[in-house]
């Protein structure tokens, strides 16, 4: 719901409809929060310490620890000038990695024991049945970065969560690089990166798991 009267649109999305009235989309960067930090770089006198930790945390989520292929100089460069008004990052970094649930760990463990790699490991995919979120009692919304453990098997070149939900699926994909994701996303109600997307399919879990398969199988062999 946009309430001003002039929109202003900030990401970093190649997937973005440029919907503002004034649009700054940088897909080359690693993050809407990495942009942020070099639009407002020179007005820093009155941005208070909030502002830094949600850039510091903005970056730190999306290049998954500085660690995915979205991580360049200028996002190091970022990272390294927001540290001038901070004070040690652990407390961000144990905030995001080191606060799950006992509940969500467990249902980690049940999404790596449902894991499934094909083609010489090229492939991983795995699952969330609705009635996970009851049993462990976590919402779809607390589920972020499970699907990172997938991405940890050596040889994977695409790793992908299914999460069932009432009327569809919600798919999460990922790339180690060196394939795009962006075409079965946007074929799938989705978008977002080359390398990290989302997609929604109206099928039963199983039915839309052996379709990605399908997919991907011209694609990794």
């Amino acid at each position: 719901v946009f309430n001003g009267e002039i929109i202003v649109n900030v990401d970093h999305h190649i997937s973005n409809d440029m919907y503002g009235d004034l649009n700054v989309v940088e897909p080359f960067r690693s993050s809407t929060c990495e942009t942020l930090y070099y639009l407002l770089e020179d007005d820093t006198e009155d941005i208070n310490m909030e502002y830094y930790k949600a850039l510091y945390t903005g970056i730190l989520t999306d290049t998954g620890n500085f660690a995915f292929t979205n991580t360049k100089k200028e996002t190091f460069l970022a990272a390294s000038n927001i540290m001038k008004f901070l004070d040690n990052p652990s407390d961000i970094h144990r905030a995001i990695y080191a606060s799950k649930t006992i509940n969500k760990l467990n249902l980690t463990g049940v999404v790596l024991e449902r894991a499934e790699a094909y083609f010489n490991n090229k492939l991983v995919i795995s699952y969330i049945k609705k009635e996970d979120y009851e049993k462990y009692d976590i919402s779809l919304k607390d589920i972020d970065g499970i699907i990172d453990y997938l991405g940890e098997i050596k040889g994977v070149e695409v790793y992908i969560l299914l999460k069932e939900r009432d009327e569809d699926v919600k798919i999460s994909l990922r790339s180690v690089g060196n394939f795009d994701l962006l075409p079965f996303a946007t074929k799938n109600s989705g978008g977002g990166h080359k390398f990290a997307a989302g997609a929604t399919m109206f099928d039963e879990i199983f039915v839309a798991k052996q379709k990605i398969v399908e997919y991907w199988k011209d694609i990794l062999i």
